[in-house]
């Protein structure tokens, strides 16, 4: 279980990294902090099985380090605190984060673990 957990955190880590390069070099790297674009946040409990989903909200990916601590407070506060760190995503545009967070949690259900949508947004 542990080397699965292993795993899973590596996976959810090396997605954020290759979302984030993707963002960087499409709006290129002196873009302002006021970037467009959309992200979703997610959080995996691994005792429970269970991972949690923002609702997909404006934003950009400078911003990733506060979109993480507010969920990581959300949910502190509203489910508990054994909660892994939570991974941002952001898109250049609305259509594509709600295909990617449809695509994660299709890939939470597949991997027979529980998924809950928060409705949190930045």
């Amino acid at each position: 279980m542990k080397l699965f957990n292993c795993r899973l955190q590596s996976s959810l880590i090396r997605v954020a990294t290759l979302t984030w390069l993707t963002w960087s070099l499409a709006v290129g790297a002196g873009a302002a902090a006021s970037a467009d674009g959309y992200g979703f946040c997610v959080s995996v409990d691994l005792g429970n099985r269970r991972d949690y989903f923002s609702d997909v909200f404006e934003g950009n990916w400078q911003k990733s380090a506060e979109y993480q601590n507010g969920f990581n407070a959300f949910l502190s506060g509203h489910y508990g605190t054994n909660l892994v760190n939570a991974v941002c995503f952001v898109e250049k545009d609305r259509g594509t984060a709600k295909e990617k967070l449809y695509s994660e949690e299709a890939e939470t259900r597949r991997g027979a673990r529980s998924v809950t949508e928060t409705g949190w947004t930045y």
